[in-house]
């Protein structure tokens, strides 16, 4: 069984006029309540609607190659992880 969270998190992005935002990296606690930056390793794939741009990531993290999900909220200027 899967289990999808959905989590706001601080994301390091790139802003440049014309374009959506790029991610970075973001920071988020790891299992200890420690606080860590997790490079964006790569982006797989973007999808952009008018109220969001959702990005399809890897990144190599704690020796495992990890995919996720990064939206962009633009009314609230609002990050979200999305693991599932």
């Amino acid at each position: 069984m899967r289990i999808r969270t959905e989590t706001p998190v601080k994301v390091l992005a790139v802003f440049e006029n014309g374009k959506p935002p790029m991610p970075c990296k973001y920071k988020i606690k790891d299992r200890f309540g420690e606080v860590e930056t997790v490079p964006i390793h790569r982006i797989l794939s973007m999808d952009m609607a008018l109220s969001f741009v959702s990005y399809e990531c890897e990144t190599y993290y704690e020796s495992r190659t990890r995919k996720y999900k990064l939206t962009f909220w633009r009314e609230t200027f609002r990050w979200e992880l999305v693991v599932e």
